[in-house]
């Protein structure tokens, strides 16, 4: 088991500029489900860093079941990990 007791500055930025991606995305779908352009979604309001943080601490190999509320998680999960998945 790893236990970091440092995180990096690269590491940090990198989590705070997915945490705004996150919000922006949310904005976005948001918006397009009162527009009537997608017809369900809940937004992660508040919500930015539980799910970057979970997502980081994931492995290639850990396996990552999404719901709804969880939208950062899983798609920052497979953006990490995407060269994995192919």
């Amino acid at each position: 088991m790893l236990i970091l007791t440092q995180i990096d500055k690269t590491t940090v930025l990198k989590m705070y500029r997915d945490m705004t991606l996150l919000n922006s995305m949310d904005k976005i779908l948001y918006e397009s489900q009162r527009q009537g352009r997608i017809s369900f979604y809940m937004t992660n309001f508040g919500e930015e860093a539980t799910h970057i943080g979970s997502a980081s601490a994931l492995h290639p190999d850990d396996l990552v079941f999404g719901q709804y509320r969880e939208a950062g998680k899983s798609i920052l999960y497979f953006l990490y990990h995407s060269d994995q998945m192919s």
